[in-house]
């Protein structure tokens, strides 16, 4: 069973088909203890996304599957894994970190943490009818476009209503 909650409702069950199609056994479902068994690690399969590629740094995404990062929602613990990403974070060589970040992705995709079934695309429509200013990635590096995910309290302070 794919648990999951809401802003997945368009491509759970599409995934979940995906699967049977395949020949695995898979449902999808929206509990509504979703996020209490994604947090705590009490189901079998979720999509759940972890904005680290938002940042434009490969650090923040590796950075998650560290053992004591607390977004690290998938329990894994490696410590060579958390060793070579301690020495990105610390680097300001783009050479040493293209290297060291070949060696945690090895680590990485031998161990595979996390299996990532789809690609979550911010699908949210803007209209500018009543409201205006809008930050976006252009306008506002700190946006990415998700205005409730990361930054509603912002974007309320930035819009303007249309006369």
């Amino acid at each position: 069973d794919i648990v999951a909650f809401g802003i997945f409702s368009d491509i759970g069950p599409v995934i979940a088909q995906t699967l049977v199609n395949a020949g695995i056994e898979s449902s999808y479902s929206e509990p509504p203890d979703a996020i209490d068994q994604l947090t705590s690690g009490k189901y079998n399969c979720s999509i759940f996304g972890h904005n680290g590629s938002q940042t434009g740094s490969i650090y923040t995404t590796l950075s998650m599957y560290t053992t004591d990062n607390s977004q690290n929602r998938w329990g894994y613990s490696n410590s060579a894994y958390d060793e070579l990403v301690k020495k990105i974070a610390t680097s300001a060589n783009e050479n040493e970190i293209t290297e060291l970040t070949k060696q945690a992705m090895q680590i990485w995709l031998a161990d595979l943490p996390d299996i990532p079934l789809t690609e979550f695309f911010n699908r949210f429509a803007i209209s500018e009818k009543y409201w205006t200013n809008w930050p976006t990635m252009t306008t506002d590096p700190y946006m990415n476009g998700l205005h409730l995910h990361t930054g509603m309290a912002y974007t309320l302070f930035k819009l303007k209503a249309r006369n």
